[in-house]
C-alpha cells in the first residue's frame, strides 16, 4: 500500500467513523431496531412449558357471574376447588387493595389461612412521595397479607408504551409475578427481553367459571403453577406488544415467567459494541475493496447486509443475542455512499485531466509546426491558404494579409498545383500523400532545392453552436530545404568528431562513463543554479546470469540494447551513462522541484521500460533491474555526495527483497546504514546460535494450576546484551529472514518441551509470512519426530492479520495442523481483521485475548461488557479463552467471575528462561532425565 493510498484510507476511516458515529448519536434509531426485532418474533413459534396454567376471567365468566367486581367469596370458592389438584403455588394479578362487603372480605381471609398451598398476592407500584422520594406501593388490605406472599404486577412500558421487557424483581425489590412463579430469589435483577416467540396460546388456560363450578380434570393440573387474571375485552387491561399486537396483564406476566425460566435469556449487545462492529465493517471495506470498480463496490455491500441480515436471525435464533442491525446497516449505506462518491470525484478528475491534456496537446502542436525548421502550409481542397507556419512565410514570402484574403498556394508555389490534382483524382482507398524533389524560385527570386510532401486528409469541426460536428477536406504542404539540411548535417558530424574523446565513454555501448558522469554532475550542480538534477541508477540485476548462460559476448548485445532502449526513452530530457559493469545512470536536468508523485512517476517510467522482452538469439529474455534516484537543489550538493547516495540507495533496493526503486531522502541515509548492518548483525546472530527461548507461564484460572508456556524469542547479542523481538523481527520479515528465525523458535522450543512432563504445553508464535510462505506442517512434523514428541505438546499461535491473505489458503493449512493433533490458537484476538464468521469457519481450537481489552477492566464497566460478550462468544463457538496481561488479583478476580477459564500475566510470572521457570515452579521433579 503506498503513502496516498495509506493516507487516503486512514481519512476515509475517520470521516466515516464519525458519520457513523453522528448516526447513532443523534438519530432515533429504536423503532426500526424494535421493527427488526419484531419481525423476527413473527418468523418463529414456540411452544410454552406445561408447568403454568391460567385462570382467566373471560367473558363467560363475566356472563357467568354477571357482577363486577366480584365477590370475593368467589375468589374463595376458586381456592377450595383447587385443593385437589394440590397446586405448586396460585397467583392473583388481582387488585385486592381496597375493602369489599365485610362478610366477604372474611370469607376470603378464611380460606387464605386454610389454604395447604402457597398463595400470592399482587402488589403495584403507583408513584413517588414528592417529599421523601419513596415509592408509593398499593398493597392488598391489611387483613389478608398473613396468610399470603406478595409479588408485584406492574408492567414495564416503553416509551412508545409497548412491553419489550420483564423484571423478576421490581424497583422497591419486591418480587415480580413471573419472578414468584419462576422461584427466583433475588432482591434486585436487571430487565430481561420478554420472548415473544412464545405463543401465549399454548399456555394452558381454564376459565375462572369452570373452576368455580369444578369442571376441571384434578389428574391433569395436579401440581402445576395457577396464575388468576382478566382476559375479558370488557375489563380492558391489555397492553400493547410486538407480534401480538396487544395481550393482558395477566398474559404479559406469564411470557415473563416463560422467558425467565428458559435456559437461555436473550441478551442485547450495547450500542458501544455495536459501534465497533460498525467501524470494523468500514475498516474491511475500506480494506479489501477496489475504489474504482462499481460492479464490486456494489456487489460487496450487497453481500455484506445479505451477511448481516443473515448473522442477526442465526444470533436470534440460534444464540438469543440481539444484535441492533440498523446502526450496521446505515454503515453500510455510509460506505456505499462514501466509495461512490469517490469514484464520482475520480472520474471527474480523469475528466479534466483529459481536457487539459487535448488543450495542452492542442498547444505544443501548434507551437512545434510554428517552430518547425520545416515550412508549412494548411489549405483548403481548392488550394486557399488557411494556415502557415514562420518557416513558409520567410521561405515563400506569404504574409498575414495574403492568409486573411484566402489566396491561393499554386500563386507561390506553382509546382504543388500538380500535386493537387493528382491527390483529387484518387478514391479514398488510395494513399493520399504526394512526395516531389523539385528546384523552386520565390516571388523574390530566391533558388532553392526543396522536397515536397502534400496530404490530404479529413477534418472534423463543430459546428457554431457546437451541438454537431462537419467534415470537409484539408491539404498540408511540408516543405524541406534541401540545401539547408545538408549544411547542418555537415555542420553536425563535424562536431561529433571534434568531441569524441575515448577516456570519457564507454568503449562498448558509446556512451559516457563515469568520469563523464562526475563532470557532467558538477556542471549541472555548479553552472545551473536555476536547474534541479535527478540521478538515477539503474542495476541490471540478472546480468550476471545472463553471462553464465548465454556467454560473455552475448551479455554485451544484451547491455548494448538496454543502452539504446535508455538512450531512446530519455531522448533530449535526459543523458545516459554507462557507470559501471552492471549499473547506468540518467541525469535529468529539471527547472523546479519535482514532487514526490513527479520522482515516483519518472522512477516506474522506467521501470516499466524492462517490463518488456528483450530479443537475444530469436529467445525473449526478460531483465530484473533495481532503481534508485536522488535529487538534489544545486549548491546544497556535491557531484560525489550524489552519486555517494545514490550507490547507497541502490545497494539497500538491492538487499530488500520486497522493493524494486526506491527514491533517497535527507533523513534515510542513517535508516539504510542501520537496516543494512542489523541485517548483518541478524545473520551472523543466526550462524552463532545467538537466539534463545524465555517463556512465560499460562493458568487455569479456576484452580491457577500451571497448564503450559508460551515461547518468546529473546536475542542474546554477546556486544550488545539481551535484545527483544520488536527490535530484529520487522527488519527479519523485511529482508526475508524470518522463516529461517521462525524454523529455529520451533526447534528450540520442541527441544525446550522434551524436558518437561507430558501435561504441560508450548505455545508457538507464527508470522503471517512465515505461516503463508513456508511449509508449517512439516517442519512441526519434523522437530516433534525429533525429540520425540507428542503432537499436542505444541500448539501453533497466530495472529489474526493471517486472515488478510487468501483464505482457502489459510483455513487448509490449519487444517492440516489440527489433523496432524496440534492445537491452534488465535492470538492478540479483537484487535485486528477478525470477523464472527471466523469462530466457526476456520479450524482453532483457542482464542487469546489481546491484554489491551483486560488492562482497565478493574475500572471500566464498558471494558468489563465487552470482555464479557468476546468470552461469551468464544464460549458460543466452542472455544478456549485465554486472557493476556493480567497484572493483579482484582484483573484475576473479575476474568474467573465471567468465565474465562485461561489466563497469563505479570501477576504469575515474567518471561524467564527456561531454567528460572523451573525453578520458580518447582518443576525439578517433573523434568526428563
Amino acid at each position: 500500500m503506498n503513502k496516498l493510498s495509506r493516507t487516503y484510507r486512514i481519512v476515509a476511516l475517520v470521516t466515516l467513523s464519525l458519520a457513523v458515529l453522528f448516526s447513532q448519536k443523534f438519530l432515533d434509531l429504536t423503532d426500526y431496531d424494535r421493527s427488526s426485532l419484531t419481525g423476527k418474533f413473527e418468523r418463529e413459534n414456540v411452544r410454552a412449558s406445561s408447568q403454568l396454567v391460567l385462570i382467566v376471567i373471560d367473558d363467560q365468566s363475566i356472563k357467568q357471574f354477571k357482577q363486577w367486581p366480584w365477590p370475593r367469596s368467589l375468589y374463595a370458592r376458586l381456592l377450595q376447588q383447587l385443593e385437589p389438584v394440590n397446586p405448586a403455588m396460585v397467583v392473583f394479578d388481582i387488585d385486592f387493595s381496597s375493602p369489599s362487603f365485610t362478610l366477604q372480605d372474611q370469607l376470603f381471609e378464611k380460606q387464605l389461612a386454610k389454604t395447604s398451598y402457597p398463595v400470592a398476592l399482587a402488589s403495584v407500584l403507583v408513584g413517588q412521595n414528592p417529599q421523601t422520594q419513596t415509592l408509593i406501593e398499593n398493597v392488598p388490605i391489611t387483613q389478608f397479607l398473613n396468610n399470603v406472599l406478595l409479588a408485584n404486577a406492574n408492567a414495564i412500558l416503553e416509551p412508545s408504551g409497548t412491553v419489550l421487557y420483564y423484571s423478576a424483581v421490581a424497583q422497591n425489590h419486591r418480587i415480580s409475578i413471573g419472578g414468584l412463579l419462576a422461584g427466583i430469589n433475588k432482591t434486585d435483577s436487571d430487565p430481561i427481553l420478554i420472548d415473544y416467540s412464545i405463543d401465549p396460546l399454548t399456555i394452558t388456560r381454564i376459565s375462572f367459571k369452570d373452576v368455580v363450578l369444578g369442571n376441571i380434570d384434578v389428574q391433569q393440573l395436579k401440581g402445576k403453577k395457577f396464575l388468576v387474571g382478566a382476559t375479558a375485552i370488557e375489563l380492558g387491561d391489555k397492553f400493547s406488544v410486538p407480534k401480538y399486537g396487544r395481550l393482558s396483564g395477566v398474559e404479559v406476566h406469564a411470557l415473563g415467567y416463560e422467558s425467565l425460566i428458559a435456559e437461555r435469556q436473550f441478551m442485547e449487545i450495547n450500542n458501544d459494541f455495536t459501534l465497533f462492529l460498525a467501524v470494523v465493517l468500514l475498516l474491511i471495506s475500506l480494506l479489501v475493496l477496489n475504489k474504482s470498480n462499481v460492479v464490486v463496490i456494489i456487489s460487496y455491500h450487497l453481500l455484506m447486509i445479505v451477511l448481516l441480515y443473515t448473522t442477526n436471525l442465526l444470533l436470534h435464533h440460534q444464540f438469543k443475542i440481539v444484535l441492533p442491525v440498523t446502526l450496521l446497516y446505515i454503515t453500510v449505506a455510509i460506505s456505499i455512499f462514501w466509495q461512490l462518491l469517490v469514484i464520482i470525484q475520480q472520474k471527474t478528475t480523469v475528466l479534466f485531466k483529459e481536457i487539459n491534456r487535448n488543450n495542452y496537446q492542442s498547444a505544443i502542436i501548434t507551437q512545434v509546426i510554428q517552430d518547425s525548421s520545416n515550412a508549412i502550409i494548411i489549405t483548403d481542397v481548392k488550394g486557399c491558404i488557411k494556415v502557415a507556419n514562420e518557416k513558409a512565410k520567410v521561405l515563400l514570402h506569404i504574409n498575414d494579409a495574403a492568409i486573411e484574403l484566402g489566396e491561393k498556394i499554386f500563386d507561390y508555389l506553382a509546382q504543388s498545383e500538380a500535386s493537387f490534382n493528382k491527390l483529387n483524382e484518387l478514391s479514398h482507398a488510395d494513399e493520399q500523400t504526394d512526395y516531389r524533389e523539385l528546384s523552386f524560385v520565390n516571388i523574390a527570386g530566391e533558388a532553392f532545392y526543396i522536397e515536397l510532401l502534400v496530404s490530404k486528409t479529413n477534418f472534423e469541426q463543430s459546428n457554431t453552436l457546437g451541438t454537431g460536428r462537419h467534415s470537409q477536406q484539408i491539404f498540408d504542404i511540408t516543405i524541406t530545404d534541401i540545401t539547408e539540411k545538408i549544411r547542418i548535417i555537415s555542420q553536425n558530424r563535424q562536431s561529433e568528431i571534434a568531441l569524441i574523446d575515448l577516456k570519457n565513454n564507454d568503449p562498448l555501448t558509446k556512451l559516457a562513463n563515469r568520469s563523464s558522469l562526475n563532470y557532467h554532475l558538477k556542471e549541472v550542480l555548479e553552472n545551473s543554479p536555476q536547474h534541479n538534477c535527478l540521478l538515477i541508477l539503474i542495476n541490471l540485476d540478472t546480468l550476471k546470469e545472463i553471462n553464465q548462460i548465454y556467454g560473455l559476448v552475448l551479455g554485451d548485445t544484451v547491455i548494448c540494447q538496454v543502452a539504446l532502449m535508455l538512450n531512446e526513452f530519455t531522448a533530449k530530457k535526459g543523458k545516459v551513462f554507462r557507470f559501471s559493469a552492471r549499473v547506468f545512470a540518467v541525469v535529468y536536468k529539471v527547472g523546479s522541484q519535482p514532487s514526490e508523485k513527479e520522482q515516483q512517476a519518472c522512477l516506474q517510467a522506467i521501470y516499466m521500460l524492462f517490463t518488456q522482452s528483450i530479443n537475444l538469439q530469436d529467445q525473449q529474455l526478460l531483465m530484473s533491474v533495481s532503481l534508485a534516484m536522488v535529487n538534489a537543489n544545486p549548491g546544497e550538493n556535491s557531484a560525489e555526495t550524489l552519486i555517494n547516495n545514490a550507490v547507497q540507495t541502490l545497494d539497500y533496493v538491492k538487499l530488500n527483497n520486497n522493493i524494486d526503486y526506491l527514491i533517497y531522502e535527507e533523513n534515510f541515509a542513517n535508516a539504510i546504514k542501520n537496516k543494512v548492518l542489523l541485517k548483518r548483525e541478524i545473520l551472523r546472530a543466526i550462524e552463532n546460535q545467538e537466539f534463545v527461548m524465555y517463556y512465560q507461564s499460562q493458568h487455569d484460572l479456576r484452580n491457577n494450576n500451571l497448564v503450559g508456556f508460551e515461547a518468546l524469542i529473546r536475542w542474546n547479542d554477546p556486544e550488545k546484551g539481551l535484545r527483544f523481538p520488536d527490535e530484529f523481527i520487522p527488519i527479519a520479515e523485511e529482508f526475508g529472514m524470518i522463516d529461517k528465525i521462525g524454523e529455529l523458535v520451533i526447534a528450540l522450543s520442541c527441544k525446550d518441551a522434551a524436558e518437561l512432563s507430558q501435561d504441560i504445553t508450548i505455545a508457538i508464535n507464527v508470522s503471517a509470512s512465515q505461516f503463508i510462505d513456508s511449509d508449517i506442517p512439516s517442519l512441526c512434523a519434523k522437530y516433534l519426530k525429533e525429540y520425540q514428541l507428542s503432537h499436542t505438546r505444541i500448539e501453533l499461535e497466530i495472529t489474526e492479520s493471517m486472515m488478510m491473505h487468501d483464505f482457502e489458503i489459510v483455513s487448509e493449512k490449519l487444517e492440516a495442523i489440527q489433523a496432524m493433533g496440534i492445537k491452534i490458537a488465535m492470538d492478540d484476538f479483537g484487535t485486528g481483521y477478525s470477523s464472527l464468521q471466523y469462530l466457526t469457519k476456520l479450524p482453532f481450537d483457542k482464542l487469546k485475548i489481546d491484554r489491551s481489552f483486560v488492562a482497565n477492566i478493574t475500572h471500566s464497566a464498558q471494558d468489563r461488557a465487552l470482555l464479557n460478550s468476546i468470552i461469551f462468544l468464544g464460549h458460543s463457538a466452542n472455544k478456549q479463552v485465554l486472557a493476556e496481561g493480567i497484572e493483579d488479583l482484582e484483573s484475576l478476580s473479575i476474568l474467573k467471575e465471567i468465565g474465562c477459564e485461561l489466563g497469563q500475566g505479570y501477576y504469575f510470572s515474567k518471561p524467564l528462561p527456561l531454567n528460572e521457570m523451573i525453578t520458580k515452579f518447582n518443576l525439578k521433579d517433573s523434568i526428563k532425565v
